[in-house]
């Protein structure tokens, strides 16, 4: 701002003519820049316009603000995409983390790995860093962990369940279970994590378990005995079988039973999650009382406001032991679909939730639906009583079979669900046994037609190899069931060693790909589905210990077992090239690994130590991200390419 003096002066020089003063002396001016006359000891009113933030965004133009009129544009903003706006002033238009000149590659721009500023498009290719260093779409063999940090470092040992999704931004969503609480945290577009935040807590309502609605035709109501359906033991009349159903159902017998705040549990028994198109994160998990088991659904909006529970089913539909080993997917309208454990008929379930208009028309939330037969427990010695073939051959009292842990579910672009369960039945388990010895084989189609014509349905084959129901895996096409169009698989045999531990992906094409652990053959396998329900392609990825379920299959439908229901050790992603990648647990080194599929051969990396329970997902620009439970019991993420 000029000297006021100095202003006087041109005014009085406008004023005059000829340079000369009113008395005739002559005008000299003094030279420019320098000060004129005395000060005139006034302050000056004008201030400069380059340090005034006119947005009110805490940036003004002298603090680097480009666009001073914009509050959403300023040096502490976020640049998410290349959208014409070039929202943090760091003059690319477009996230630049590595602040190599190249926008992220997931945003709009061409780096490939915006974590590293030695990879981007103008670099050459270096064929032995395990990076695809020019972006050129070619990477080379290996894995390469970009970073690796903690979600969540304060558990104590507490952590448990956790499940990873990424957005179209990059942002990795993880959501974990922490002393009976669901929680989450997410690492944003700058890399830096939002900072941990409970998103569901245990309820203070009270729920009465009581409903008489479980067991085989029910014939355990009113018989006198408090055993949910087991009934008196052939082997000693006064103690009660094993029981059937949860506890606590046989309400003419036992009385009800309460459950409150208090004693209730969130995710422990089961939880899932996932991203959908609109950057809402959704949430399944089980809500576990004292007396009942629940599925319940959450979501966090995209201005990241939690919602309240919602009770998907439980109680509110007369089912007490429900939801345990939660599965869920999200189809074309973000909608999710659920698979679970159902313990009162000991199957699974399929839950896929509708749109309003559907709703509107059936009077329901969702179509809820039965994926496999109920297969009761039978009582050797009480069919066959006299000790003939049945009894003599079979070599436990109490024989059944349960499926529906180890669920996992994937939708295609059609919105057709397709779920994969592991089948535990004990009675084929049996049968297989007699039929490869040849003293005994002679009567397995005996007992097969005995025992399926005392239960009324085709529970068996003679023939192990076609539809065995034991440690199978099975595809359903739930849509197949309510449109009637279609392709519709049901219980159809991926394989017939116990696979369990399985998790499903789609390939480009929409076809099914599922990778599990063979119990049976200390194996991970990777089977894809041919076209055909039954006709898969499987193959070995790594002879590895997986983990042995903690608790015998017979035992899943029990209530009081809810604490150690299995967790997720083998994990499956694909990349837009359709290349797999399965994360796995080693439960003999402890180590979390991950298998590449490089030169037509399985090749495996270790990633960290831990991972009883496990989760990965792929970005759009082909980076892996896993979240895990360490060995100390926290939450670690990875990124990796």
């Amino acid at each position: 701002m000029k000297p006021l003096s100095f202003s006087l002066l041109a005014m009085t020089l406008l004023a005059c003519s000829d340079n000369f003063e009113k008395d005739g002396s002559e005008i000299t001016a003094e030279p420019a820049g320098e000060p004129s006359g005395e000060p005139s000891g006034e302050p000056s009113s004008e201030v400069d316009p380059l340090t005034t933030d006119d947005d009110e965004d805490g940036y003004s133009e002298n603090q680097g603000d480009c666009d001073d009129n914009n509050s959403q544009i300023n040096p502490g903003a976020e640049d998410r995409a290349v959208d014409g706006f070039d929202q943090n002033c760091d003059g690319i238009d477009g996230p630049d983390l590595d602040q190599d000149g190249y926008v992220d590659l997931a945003a709009g721009g061409n780096d490939c790995n915006d974590n590293n500023p030695n990879v981007n498009p103008g670099m050459q290719e270096d064929i032995t860093d395990g990076l695809d260093t020019d972006c050129d779409g070619e990477s080379d063999p290996g894995f390469y962990a970009v970073t690796e940090e903690y979600v969540d470092e304060l558990c104590d040992g507490e952590c448990d369940r956790v499940a990873i999704s990424v957005d179209g931004y990059r942002q990795a969503h993880v959501v974990y279970e922490y002393e009976d609480e669901i929680w989450y945290n997410y690492r944003m577009t700058n890399g830096n994590w939002a900072g941990f935040e409970s998103a569901a807590t245990p309820t203070n309502d009270s729920v009465e378990s009581c409903s008489d609605a479980c067991g085989f035709e029910n014939a355990w109501v009113n018989d006198g005995w408090c055993d949910d359906g087991g009934g008196p033991s052939t082997i000693d009349p006064s103690m009660p079988t094993s029981s059937v159903c949860s506890l606590g159902t046989d309400c003419t017998d036992c009385g009800p039973r309460y459950s409150t705040g208090d004693a209730r549990r969130l995710g422990v028994a089961g939880m899932d999650a996932k991203v959908d198109s609109q950057n809402r994160v959704q949430v399944a998990f089980t809500e576990e009382g004292s007396a009942f088991t629940a599925l319940q659904y959450i979501f966090r909006d995209a201005q990241g406001n939690w919602s309240e529970p919602l009770e998907i089913d439980g109680p509110s539909n007369d089912r007490f032991n429900v939801g345990r080993d939660v599965a869920m997917d999200i189809d074309s309208g973000n909608m999710p679909t659920f698979v679970y454990f159902n313990g009162e008929s000991g199957v699974p379930y399929i839950y896929d939730m509708t749109n309003q208009l559907v709703s509107g028309l059936t009077g329901l939330n969702g179509i809820n639906v039965q994926l496999d037969l109920e297969i009761p427990e039978i009582d050797v010695e009480s069919i066959d009583p006299t000790g003939g073939l049945v009894s003599g051959l079979l070599p436990a009292p109490i024989i059944g079979g349960y499926s529906g842990l180890f669920n996992t579910v994937v939708i295609d672009a059609n919105d057709d669900a397709h779920a994969i369960f592991y089948n535990h039945n004990e009675l084929q388990e049996v049968i297989n046994g007699l039929s490869e010895n040849s003293l005994t084989g002679w009567a397995v189609p005996q007992i097969t037609n005995y025992i399926n014509n005392y239960v009324g349905f085709t529970v068996l084959t003679s023939d192990p190899g076609t539809i065995n129901q034991y440690s199978s895996l099975s595809l359903t096409d739930i849509w197949g069931t309510v449109t009637g169009s279609g392709s519709y698989c049901y219980n159809n045999t991926v394989s017939l060693q116990q696979g369990i531990y399985n998790s499903a992906a789609l390939k480009n094409d929409g076809s099914v790909c599922v990778a599990y652990f063979d119990n049976d053959n200390q194996q991970v396998k990777y089977a894809c589905n041919t076209g055909t329900c039954d006709g898969w392609n499987i193959e070995t990825v790594v002879s590895a210990n997986v983990g042995t379920p903690p608790i015998p299959a017979d035992n899943w439908e029990e209530l009081d077992n809810r604490d150690i229901v299995p967790k997720d050790r083998v994990r499956l992603a694909f990349n837009n090239k359709d290349a797999p990648y399965i994360v796995y647990h080693n439960a003999t080194s402890n180590t979390v690994n991950i298998a590449l599929k490089e030169n037509n051969q399985w090749n495996t990396y270790q990633v960290g130590f831990g991972g009883e329970q496990l989760d990965v997902d792929i970005d759009p620009t082909n980076f892996i991200h896993i979240a895990y439970i360490d060995n100390m019991g926290n939450v670690k993420y990875v990124m990796g390419q």
